[in-house]
């Protein structure tokens, strides 16, 4: 992991945009920021909750849409 990625570590998401076309742009706490744009051929980025909801980036930029986990 590089230094710029690990000082993000423990830091807080205060804005999450995520789109079909532009990809997806993560601003944090600390005033960085990061973004991933989408790509035509591999899956460019993917979040997963707390709850084991998640998003994935398909190639192309198509979201795949899983919900949070059932509790037994």
């Amino acid at each position: 992991m590089s230094s710029e990625l690990e000082s993000l570590v423990g830091s807080t998401v205060t804005r999450a945009d995520a789109s079909e076309v532009e990809g997806l742009s993560l601003e944090f706490d600390s005033g960085a920021s990061i973004h991933v744009p989408v790509h035509d051929q591999y899956e460019s980025w993917g979040i997963v909750g707390l709850d084991g909801s998640r998003v994935i980036c398909l190639p192309g930029g198509e979201f795949a849409i899983w919900s949070a986990r059932k509790s037994r």
